[in-house]
């Protein structure tokens, strides 16, 4: 039986107990769902329900969600950042696709698919298919979902979120210019199937935002560029000098002629220096859109200064 319980003190404040059921029941609570470390919470609340005259609420304890160690350690409010709700925000998750998800570890749904929305876990729910056991809140499985949930926004409503998250984080002004907001249009379907969470946009599309002057080369970029760089970039500029229309197919045909061709490059090692001259990074978005995006004269001007840096 439930042991002997503090319900209000001797000031008249009441204790937990006490403050959760008439609160409760105040708010209209019909179903309490929640973890089950609140079991043995459950007699207590129960005749204080019965005591006090009032309706009885639904009681479902939940498993616990676990670390993706051996162990399946209960996930720390104090120690693990996912226990912080803004932390999701930070990382670039989507709201739809963390709901999926954290439907997904303690849930099944009746055809056994992973990808669902609220609604339709609504539709189809039944207690009898909640898990027993607490899932594993394995992140990779999340960075997986929303990238499959990136995949499938419309590009303008991709390209807004984009927008949203660089603001958050300082690379794009509160009020972008319309250059800055046609450059990311151009840009998002660049990225879409590239990305798994909108985090990865910084690293991606932070080269369209700022003058090439301010451009940051990366470590591992600087790392890339080897014995042919000095000579492939020499050739870009008088390539791209003479290209008479600046588009992404002009600026392929004639990079690929004055490179592989001329310089005999095969074309995995061709574009690398170009990469990183145009983004500051060996790894981006497609180079060639992403230069005509930029425009002539910036990309130009890029590929001049590392040309000149070079030798």
């Amino acid at each position: 039986r439930p042991d002997d319980q503090v319900i209000l003190k001797a000031d008249g404040f009441p204790t937990y107990h006490l403050a959760v059921v008439v609160d409760d029941h105040e708010m209209g609570i019909t179903h309490m769902v929640r973890g089950e470390e609140w079991i043995s919470s459950t007699p207590k609340q129960i005749l204080l329900y019965r005591w006090l005259g009032l309706p009885e609420p639904v009681f479902a304890h939940m498993p616990l969600l676990r670390n993706p160690d051996k162990q399946r350690s209960k996930i720390s409010k104090r120690k693990n950042p996912a226990a912080r709700l803004t932390w999701f925000r930070e990382q670039g998750y989507l709201p739809e696709a963390l709901r999926n998800f954290l439907a997904l570890v303690g849930y099944s749904m009746p055809d056994q698919r992973e990808k669902f929305t609220f609604e339709e876990m609504i539709e189809t729910f039944d207690w009898s298919r909640v898990s027993e056991t607490g899932g594993v809140f394995d992140t990779d499985k999340l960075n997986w979902l929303n990238g499959e949930y990136i995949r499938g926004l419309a590009e303008d409503d991709l390209a807004e979120r984009i927008r949203a998250y660089l603001t958050r984080e300082g690379v794009l002004p509160v009020e972008p210019s319309e250059e800055h907001l046609a450059r990311l249009a151009a840009a998002t379907p660049l990225v879409q199937t590239r990305m798994q969470t909108l985090a990865e946009s910084v690293g991606m599309l932070s080269f369209l935002f700022v003058p090439g002057d301010e451009l940051e080369m990366t470590e591992d970029g600087l790392k890339s560029l080897n014995a042919d760089a000095p000579r492939v970039i020499e050739a870009a500029v008088t390539a791209l000098d003479a290209v008479p229309e600046w588009s992404s197919s002009a600026i392929e045909a004639a990079l690929r002629t004055a490179i592989v061709e001329g310089l005999e490059i095969k074309p995995r090692f061709a574009f690398g220096p170009l990469r990183v001259a145009v983004t500051g990074r060996r790894v981006s978005p497609p180079l060639f859109e992403s230069m005509e995006i930029l425009g002539r004269e910036e990309s130009l001007a890029r590929v001049r200064a590392l040309a000149s840096r070079l030798s």
